[in-house]
């Protein structure tokens, strides 16, 4: 018979490798929690997601300001090409997160590196990081999410892959019988 760990009450258990066993303890079913394991041992780790998606945020509006002000008035930067360096560090910035979310967000490594070498490319890497960041925003609203102008926090993140937390407030759930979390008052469900 395989262990389990129970992801409610976290307690360490043999049983019979049945799809409709239930924990010893607490008697939650194993199979209640299949949403948020798919974005836990799954595919996404919604921590990384939500990093990459902040720093998309944060650099995106600076790598294309630079990239525009080199388009647009190029004379500057060729008078003196360390302006033109400082105005294209945001978008090296860029490139490597965009990668990295890239890969965060499950692309082969191949289309990683293809996406990084797109945020040198004026227009192009706009409908890259319009992708980026629309794809993060779904995955996020699918793990239950409120992602706002600035994304979601890594600690609300580890919340909603931690199925034993309130995804608002991060409150520990275990051993509950409403379905209420008395911290904040939301209403959670027991998968």
């Amino acid at each position: 018979m395989p262990t389990y760990t129970c992801r409610a009450c976290r307690q360490k258990f043999d049983a019979p490798d049945d799809p409709e066993a239930a924990c010893i303890f607490c008697g939650v079913g194993l199979t209640e929690f299949r949403t948020r394991l798919d974005f836990h041992a799954g595919r996404y780790d919604l921590v990384y997601v939500a990093g990459g998606l902040r720093w998309i945020i944060r650099i995106a509006p600076f790598a294309l300001l630079g990239q525009a002000a080199l388009l647009l008035f190029p004379s500057i930067w060729l008078a003196d090409w360390r302006i033109g360096v400082v105005e294209l560090l945001p978008t090296f910035a860029l490139a490597v997160v965009m990668g990295v979310q890239s890969f965060n967000l499950g692309k082969l490594l191949d289309r990683c590196i293809t996406i990084s070498l797109a945020m040198f490319v004026p227009l192009v890497n706009i409908l890259f990081i319009v992708e980026s960041v629309s794809v993060a925003r779904t995955i996020l609203h699918r793990a239950g999410l409120a992602v706002g102008a600035l994304g979601v926090s890594g600690e609300l993140a580890r919340a909603a892959m931690d199925p034993t937390r309130c995804i608002s407030c991060g409150y520990i759930l275990t051993g509950l019988k409403r379905r209420r979390c008395p911290e904040c008052g939301s209403e959670f469900d027991t998968r």
